[in-house]
């Protein structure tokens, strides 16, 4: 159907209240609210379901559309820092889509319009603030980013080729980023695994030597490490660019 034009309008960092001018009851899980022409209940409390409104569900549709636009041109947007353009995440909605309550029920309605919108464009921010497709990114941890840089580490550390997320991305965020698929982490036991079996090189200074020592220690010394560790290659060596085990020295 034909809809007359209509304002829609959402507010990030507020809670995920839809608002028809006055507040209404549903508060969603977004991370904006939305105001629009909602079509209320009798009681005005809540807006009609969208299940049974198609009105409230275009407008929903709408908003997840405005939401996924915003942070796709926020993100590309080169005239701004590369720290400012990693908040652009923050418009990314992250909700339960098995919620069949009438605020999960908007929720998924935004977020699957969202969804639409973002499929197959390059959404991920490199630490050069390029832009890549998902899966083409690797999120470093910034303890692993404290020992080489991550552009170093995510070539050490991974074998497809991938580039490091900036590291301008808040933690919520990667988080969310990975709900959706979109993107992978290197996460502790991968790390071990490649201290063991790879020669890597040895970090620029004695502080990063330590912040790797620290990092790996509660599960080198921990009571449930099953691995060897003098096979972790982790013990620098006197005229040598590489670490090695301390069964090898």
């Amino acid at each position: 159907s034909d809809f007359p034009p209509c304002k829609i309008e959402i507010v990030l960092g507020a809670k995920g209240r839809l608002y028809v001018v006055l507040p209404t009851g549903v508060e969603t899980k977004l991370p904006f609210a939305c105001n629009a022409p909602f079509i209320q209940d009798p009681a005005r409390m809540k807006i009609k379901d969208p299940e049974t409104s198609p009105t409230n569900r275009w407008l929903l549709e709408r908003a997840g559309q405005l939401a996924a636009s915003t942070m796709l041109n926020w993100l590309g947007s080169e005239k701004i820092p590369a720290i400012e353009r990693a908040d652009a995440y923050s418009l990314l909605p992250d909700v339960d889509r098995k919620d069949n309550s009438l605020e999960g029920v908007c929720g998924t309605a935004v977020e699957e319009a969202f969804s639409e919108i973002i499929n197959g464009v390059p959404i991920l921010l490199k630490q050069d603030g390029d832009l890549v497709q998902k899966n083409k990114c690797l999120i470093i941890p910034n303890e692993i980013a404290s020992i080489w840089p991550a552009d170093q580490a995510v070539g050490l550390l991974d074998d497809e080729g991938r580039f490091a997320l900036s590291q301008h991305v808040k933690t919520a965020d990667c988080e969310k980023l990975l709900n959706w698929g979109l993107v992978e982490k290197i996460d502790k036991e991968l790390f071990l695994f490649v201290l063991a079996n790879k020669h890597l090189p040895k970090p620029k200074t004695w502080e990063h030597l330590l912040n790797l020592w620290e990092y790996i220690a509660p599960e080198v010394t921990g009571y449930e490490y099953f691995g060897e560790n003098e096979d972790l290659r982790i013990v620098p060596v006197q005229g040598k660019e590489v670490l090695y085990s301390a069964g090898e020295v």
